[in-house]
């Protein structure tokens, strides 16, 4: 039996609806989601490739700076902790067969770097009571300064394995990918648009 792809839902639907934001081309002149598309597959392994074709690019000036936050539709929210940069990631599940062991090969096709990016920090949600005394959620401003001065990449792993089970009798994997790189000290961003993805059980 061949191994199936499918997407996590739960985890992808929230970004299935553009934002507001100018959207910077990859591959597609207009906003799109992430085109996955199996390479191959049989009993043991799966191979797909991913597809970027673009992000939602959206101004924000905050003390003086001017910060980018970033949305790429098919991408998770963020990850980070608040008052990190937020960064767009990929979730997905994988049927898999079973397995003593697995191995996973990342393979970045193409990318794109950009400088002098500053990237908008996850703010703080604070519950706020207004004059008439009702409560609503607030986004509050928060940046961790000495995260925003480290001089290296952030999300440095290409991908890792949050979870593994069962699907009705398929067993399955949920893969963390991270196609997204960036560097707060030099405000550098490296987004890998087009990857290969390959699963291999034993």
């Amino acid at each position: 039996m061949k191994l199936r792809l499918f997407m996590l839902f739960g985890i992808l639907l929230p970004n299935l609806f553009f934002g507001q934001g100018t959207w910077i081309p990859f591959s597609s002149p207009a906003p799109k989601n992430i085109n996955f598309n199996l390479i191959r597959s049989d009993n043991l392994s799966i191979s797909f490739a991913v597809d970027v074709p673009g992000m939602l690019e959206e101004d924000t000036v905050v003390g003086g700076l001017l910060y980018k936050k970033l949305q790429i539709p098919g991408m998770a929210d963020f990850e980070m902790d608040e008052g990190f940069p937020q960064i767009p990631f990929i979730c997905k599940m994988i049927a898999i067969p079973e397995y003593d062991s697995l191995s996973i090969n990342y393979n970045t096709i193409d990318s794109y770097i950009y400088n002098d990016i500053l990237l908008f920090p996850r703010p703080t949600n604070q519950v706020i009571e207004d004059t008439n005394g009702l409560y609503h959620f607030e986004d509050i401003f928060t940046k961790n300064d000495s995260i925003y001065s480290l001089n290296c990449n952030m999300l440095a792993l290409d991908y890792k394995i949050k979870s593994t089970g069962y699907f009705r009798s398929q067993k399955y994997l949920e893969l963390i990918i991270y196609p997204i790189k960036y560097n707060p000290a030099d405000q550098k961003l490296t987004v890998n648009f087009i990857f290969e993805i390959t699963s291999v059980a034993s």
